[in-house]
């Protein structure tokens, strides 16, 4: 992110399989929480990513745009996970 890399720990705070997990950084640049959760849609899967954060020091001045590099990573990681699963079927 921002050109740096930033290592963060999480923990699995909830897991239904094949359905939805939650995760929460215990470690990293700042604290935030995560929800991921798949369900059938017309014919293919949709998959929700939520992410709520807290940044603190430098990311809390520089929290917009820190949301849209986030946000375009995670969109791009997305992309590339569907591309991968696509070309494997």
């Amino acid at each position: 992110m921002l050109g740096r890399r930033f290592d963060t720990t999480f923990e699995v705070t909830e897991y239904e399989p094949n359905r939805r997990s939650r995760i929460k950084s215990t470690s990293g640049p700042f604290a935030f929480t995560g929800t991921y959760e798949v369900e059938r849609a017309d014919g293919g899967t949709r998959f929700t990513w939520a992410m709520e954060g807290d940044p603190g020091g430098f990311f809390k001045l520089a929290e917009p745009l820190v949301a849209r590099v986030i946000s375009r990573q995670v969109r791009a990681d997305l992309e590339t996970l569907k591309d991968l699963l696509e070309t494997r079927g």
